[in-house]
């Protein structure tokens, strides 16, 4: 089974995080599909994603990783903007990660897994876990690890039937 990655990432910290997801899936024999989200303009980074790639319900993978750094105490707009429209297979399911630069996970983390957790069940996604990665403080690669650790290992539980 294919995982896809729904990722938008203005600075490349939430891209990181994911490359790690990447190399820990692709460790485990899992193929993974990425579509990055990119405003046309850096003007539009707050704005809707017209190079967002189209999901219309006809891709291959049934499991998800929607990642979006924090920005304003909410998911990363042109994130929230793609979700509206996306349309994901019947039955998929995800696992949601943001990244933030606060340290607590209630300067915005919170409300921002939240927010994609909705969005995400509106789209008809089941989501099973999320990862949140606070980009302040010493530690940050250990911070990564264990994140992207567990979301691998909850990935690979539903591909191998739990």
């Amino acid at each position: 089974m294919k995982v896809g990655i729904v990722l938008y990432s203005q600075t490349g910290n939430t891209q990181r995080v994911i490359d790690d997801l990447r190399v820990k899936l692709e460790a485990r024999g899992i193929q993974v599909e990425v579509h990055s989200i990119l405003p046309a303009t850096a003007a539009d980074a707050q704005s809707r994603p017209e190079a967002a790639p189209p999901l219309d319900g006809s891709s291959s993978c049934q499991l998800w990783v929607v990642a979006a750094p924090v920005q304003g105490w909410a998911p990363a707009k042109p994130m929230t903007e793609f979700l509206k429209s996306a349309a994901f297979p019947a039955g998929s399911r995800a696992v949601l990660l943001v990244t933030q630069g606060f340290w607590f996970p209630w300067f915005g983390a919170n409300q921002s897994i939240s927010g994609l957790r909705k969005l995400c069940e509106e789209r008809g996604l089941d989501v099973l876990d999320h990862g949140i990665v606070s980009w302040l403080g010493r530690g940050l690669e250990q911070r990564i690890h264990k994140v992207t650790q567990r979301l691998a290992q909850c990935l690979a539980a539903e591909i191998n039937g739990k």
